[in-house]
């Protein structure tokens, strides 16, 4: 079936979707509509590699057949598109990219749309057919909530259970940010929220940011309905990760071949894109459960209740960068024999052997693959054994039945703890919430004034700065969430909450 979300809803530069599909299981499965569905996916995701020049965005679902459906329940409904019978049985998400920013030149749009639809494609051809009996139709609601376009003011929006700010430093933002509620196929709500830290270019994190729900809701349907255990769910994460890093990689492979070492830097400029990767760091709450997964050097942080009316904080994730001793241990017994394992430049200036800081990411190619590892001025030289860089997050765990009201998490990218510390970034959330302001608005604010004061200006002069390398020298890209996470486990019916949340913003 395919799920399309044939339309959006724009709030406060951001794009807040809300989806009633019906969802319907056939018997068999034909192996040729694999083929139809690339071409019909490649229309949808603007074929030529046009993306530059779409308006909009939508979210694709794809499965085995689709029907129409209409407002109910007094609430914004879109309409699901035309049968598409006869898909493979798997199914998978996919948000379809729109203009969040011009992308320069038709090789490097073509490679992020043929990319999804490749990943979309792969999942049905892939996909092992067992015989199903016909079913009634059951409805599945979602709702999804990212930034378009981020420059180098800030933004901000109230999402489902939390809120959401963003500013720029580069003239290209690198950074990705998603939040999304929705219901499992066995009805249970799974609710994701997600911040990308993209480095090298944003193409790594723009291509993965949409997939890594949807990857992980999928690797998890396929061990039943729930409830899960841990190790499941854990599991789950890991292959999302790892399906989302496959279709990276094999998309880029196929570019490499297409187009192979004739150009440099810029666009299409695939030998460029071997070195652009993206961390990842994801709360995941399933069954009263919270998962955090961390690759890269983003970091969470929980707020919580102390003495008095104080709050304490506490971190969830360890900085993966090269920086940390413990990753320097991992890597020296890893690659015996490798001297420039790591190098340092600094005491807060070491990189995974002299290139990337970062020791877990979506990308980096030419450090996990040596395929990749021949762009003109960029060969990592011998020894090289890769790989360097790991896929698979670390993955925290939290139990939700000992979260209190109040409680919070603070999920951000490097740029925001380039400048606060943990405990002051939940004196801020804290102190927002008392006065009733979005505090993850008050945590990209605070990092602007901390880091126009080391400028000697103020925050207001900073920002109306133009984003670009002078810029980037005072402060990196800054992207954060703040989870309510007490609201969150409380609900019934996230979906419904989050829609009506969103409706009255």
């Amino acid at each position: 079936m395919i799920y399309l979300i044939a339309g959006n809803k724009v709030l406060q530069r951001s794009v807040h979707l809300t989806a009633r599909i019906s969802r319907i299981s056939t018997r068999s499965c034909d192996p040729k509509p694999c083929h139809h569905l690339k071409n019909k996916t490649s229309l949808l995701l603007g074929g030529n590699g046009a993306l530059s020049t779409l308006e909009s965005r939508a979210i694709l679902r794809v499965s085995q057949k689709s029907d129409e459906t209409a407002r109910t329940d007094g609430r914004r409904r879109l309409a699901s598109s035309k049968n598409v019978s006869h898909m493979s049985c798997s199914s998978i998400w996919v948000m379809l990219r729109r203009k969040s920013g011009v992308l320069k030149g038709a090789g490097l749009a073509t490679f992020l749309s043929t990319g999804v639809a490749s990943f979309i494609a792969q999942q049905y051809c892939t996909a092992s057919c067992a015989e199903e009996s016909p079913r009634a139709a059951e409805v599945v609601d979602s709702e999804i909530i990212t930034f378009p376009r981020v420059s180098g003011m800030p933004v901000s929006r109230v999402g489902p259970f939390c809120t959401m700010a963003a500013v720029s430093s580069n003239s290209t933002y690198e950074d990705r940010s998603i939040v999304h509620i929705t219901t499992a196929p066995g009805g249970e709500p799974e609710m994701f929220f997600a911040v990308l830290d993209g480095h090298g270019g944003p193409e790594c994190a723009e291509f993965s940011y949409p997939l890594l729900s949807v990857a992980i809701s999928q690797a998890l349907s396929e061990q039943g309905t729930g409830p899960f255990r841990r190790e499941q769910v854990e599991d789950a994460i890991g292959k999302g990760f790892q399906t989302v890093e496959d279709a990276w990689t094999k998309n880029l492979k196929n570019e490499w071949l297409r187009q192979p070492n004739t150009i440099t830097y810029g666009p299409p400029g695939t030998e460029r894109l071997s070195s652009v990767g993206s961390c990842v760091l994801m709360v995941f709450i399933r069954d009263g459960h919270i998962y955090v997964a961390n690759a890269g050097d983003s970091r969470a942080v929980m707020g919580q209740k102390g003495f008095a009316s104080s709050y304490r904080s506490s971190r969830i994730t360890a900085d993966l960068n090269a920086m940390n001793p413990l990753e320097q241990e991992r890597l020296k017994r890893e690659h015996p024999g490798e001297p420039d394992i790591y190098r340092c430049r600094g005491p807060y200036s070491c990189y995974v052997k002299g290139c990337l800081q970062p020791t877990h990411s979506l990308g980096d190619a030419y450090l996990k693959y040596a395929y990749f590892n021949n762009f003109p001025g960029r060969v990592v030289p011998e020894p090289y054994k890769p790989p360097y860089i790991r896929t698979i997050p670390q993955i925290s765990y939290r139990d939700g039945t000992a979260i209190s009201e109040g409680d919070f998490i603070v999920i951000a990218s490097d740029g925001v703890w380039d400048y606060l510390s943990d405990q002051n970034a939940v004196d801020v959330v804290h102190k927002a919430n008392k006065q009733g302001v979005n505090p993850a608005e008050a945590v990209v604010n605070a990092t602007l004034e901390l880091a126009a004061g080391r400028l000697g200006v103020s925050a207001d002069q900073l920002v109306s700065m133009p984003a670009g390398r002078q810029r980037r020298r005072i402060h990196d890209d800054a992207t954060v969430i703040v989870i309510d996470l007490f609201a969150a486990l409380s609900t019934s019916d996230p979906v419904a909450a989050a829609a009506a949340a969103a409706e009255a913003a």
